[in-house]
């Protein structure tokens, strides 16, 4: 039995331009050959059609097109000849593509304010074409009924059992092509802007939240998206809390094991089974610390202790004396004269100065 439920957190938008291409029909009184005759010039003709207007100013729809494309999948999935997105937010959708048909439609009438202008400047640019051009020219409320560009948005509601089925099967198969988008766009990130280096600016969680965002919204779709979400939340709490415009050390490599889990399904399976633990995940990716160097006084200096502390050990233990050394500094708490305590145990004077008994052994000055 289905889960009715997804179907009522999933809108679906379908988009619908109408854009001018600017062309007609090129015609047989167009092509003139023999003695004398030439072809239009490939700028004006291609292909059976003729430029009646400069293609050049008709780009500007194209680009709207394609910005309300790469906005609606940057928030849904295609599915049923549109995007489907989490319905939930479909009020701040319905917001941003009305602000879309707003510039379209502010760009056809610039479009036709300027036309007859425009028309005559691209026969100006085309002077041995320009009967050809002005022979196929139309109306400017001819254009105007060949622009366009509406919405339409629906919610999905099966009629049956079997309909809600089918339904489920391609909600499962939406929920599992956005992880294949995750995984992809994942090892694409690590890619460009990980992979070789070793720190990585600040802006680059732009694109982790947006991506974030868009799973969130449709976590609903594949119970392994909840885990998507939250190793999205961990990168970007990091790219939140620093301080620098370029990222490095511990937190870049948080970073790139993020990205690493989400680009590869197996280490995505094993953290949300909990068998990878992104802390650890992480140490591993960073090199080893090299261990600190040690100086020649250094070296002396820990000789010195280990040779002070056996020979004060050596004298009788029953006067209530001990010593204590680390590679700091050495404590001697002797009752009695300290110095005299040092004599006894005949440490040279050589080997005071190497311990810098000055400030090993304060008591003694």
């Amino acid at each position: 039995m289905s889960n009715t439920s997804n179907f009522e957190k999933l809108a679906v938008i379908q988009i619908d331009f109408d854009i001018w291409s600017g062309q007609t029909k090129l015609d047989k009184a167009d092509i003139n050959v023999g003695m004398g005759g030439r072809l239009p010039d490939a700028k004006v003709a291609d292909l059976g059609r003729k430029h009646v207007a400069n293609p050049e100013s008709l780009k500007v729809f194209q680009k709207i097109k394609q910005r309300v494309r790469r906005y609606l999948d940057g928030v849904g999935k295609p599915f049923m000849g549109g995007w489907g997105v989490p319905a939930s937010d479909f009020p701040q959708y319905k917001r941003d593509l009305e602000h879309f048909v707003a510039e379209f439609q502010d760009e056809v009438s610039l479009f036709l304010n300027n036309y007859e202008q425009q028309t005559e400047a691209w026969i100006r640019d085309n002077p041995d074409d320009a009967d050809i051009i002005r022979r196929s020219l139309i109306s400017k409320d001819k254009v105007k009924e060949r622009f366009g560009f509406i919405y339409k948005s629906f919610r999905i509601q099966p009629l049956g059992d079997d309909d809600a089925d089918a339904l489920d099967k391609e909600l499962g198969s939406l929920g599992e092509d956005l992880l294949g988008d995750v995984c992809q766009d994942a090892d694409d990130s690590y890619l460009k802007y990980f992979a070789g280096k070793s720190f990585v600016h600040k802006t680059t969680g732009k694109t982790l939240k947006n991506l974030r965002n868009k799973v969130f919204g449709l976590s609903f779709l594949n119970g392994n998206l909840k885990h998507v979400v939250d190793l999205f939340d961990q990168a970007l709490q990091v790219y939140e809390t620093a301080t620098q415009k370029h990222i490095a050390g511990d937190a870049f490599y948080r970073i790139m094991a993020v990205l690493l889990i989400l680009a590869d399904p197996k280490r995505l399976r094993d953290y949300a089974d909990g068998r990878l633990v992104l802390d650890s995940y992480a140490s591993d990716l960073a090199p080893a610390k090299p261990a600190p160097a040690v100086t020649t006084e250094e070296v002396i200096l820990s000789d010195g202790y280990q040779a002070v502390q056996q020979q004060l050990n050596e004298l009788d233990q029953d006067a209530g004396g001990a010593v204590f050394a680390d590679a700091d500094a050495v404590e001697i708490e002797w009752p009695g004269n300290t110095i005299a305590a040092a004599e006894e145990a005949e440490i040279s004077g050589t080997l005071i100065a190497a311990v810098d008994v000055e400030r090993a052994i304060p008591s003694l000055f």
